[in-house]
């Protein structure tokens, strides 16, 4: 083997490591290609002209196949580990948690307790944007609530049985609705008393 087909082989090998500590996820060749077109990284064909094979070089590097975590990366949220989770992961999550729809704001804030989902930012350099990144997993994009939007959606809940009105209850009525979380309005009441209190005052302001 010549010294620069060695060369070649072990600058592919930092290549590929580094993009994946970047990452810090398996990816496949079709993924591969996607970066290397727009960043203008040695082309698949070269990378198989070398290795042999898309998967011989990530043994080569010391990094997981993709196909072999494939199981893995399809199990339910509750037998995640603590390692950085993939796009794919994370927003199954999130869907499982909140529902369909979703915003940059509501993402981050389950993201707050739940640190190992995948950062927006990260999102946005794989899919291009956040609206196409969430279009491709099947989710919903909501815009931000005002402070109006906020108090309707919990009179809904409020007038549909008061004497059980509560944060169990709006989380069953919000979930899979283009609603406001129940985090969100946390974070914007900063509590559901607080909430609860404004809501009153609303409504009797209303009369």
């Amino acid at each position: 083997m010549s010294d620069d087909f060695g060369d070649q082989r072990q600058r592919l090998i930092e290549l590929i490591q580094g993009i994946y500590q970047l990452r810090q996820q398996p990816m496949d060749a079709n993924r591969y290609k996607e970066i290397a077109a727009q960043l203008s990284f040695p082309s698949l064909t070269q990378i198989e002209q070398v290795f042999g094979s898309w998967d011989a070089l990530l043994q080569a590097a010391n990094l997981p196949v993709k196909d072999n975590l494939t199981n893995q990366t399809r199990r339910p949220y509750t037998n995640r580990t603590r390692s950085i989770w993939s796009a794919e992961q994370s927003f199954s999550f999130y869907e499982e948690q909140r529902g369909k729809y979703i915003s940059i704001r509501e993402y981050k804030e389950l993201r707050q307790h739940h640190p190992e989902m995948i950062s927006p930012s990260t999102i946005n350099y794989q899919y291009g944007s956040w609206k196409q990144a969430v279009q491709h997993h099947g989710l919903i994009s909501t815009k931000q609530f005002t402070h109006e939007e906020y108090l309707t959606a919990l009179n809904t809940v409020y007038e549909k049985s008061p004497e059980t009105f509560n944060s169990n209850t709006y989380t069953l009525w919000s979930k899979g609705k283009r609603a406001p979380s129940l985090t969100s309005i946390f974070v914007h009441f900063k509590s559901w008393e607080a909430a609860s209190i404004a809501l009153m005052e609303w409504r009797t302001n209303r009369e």
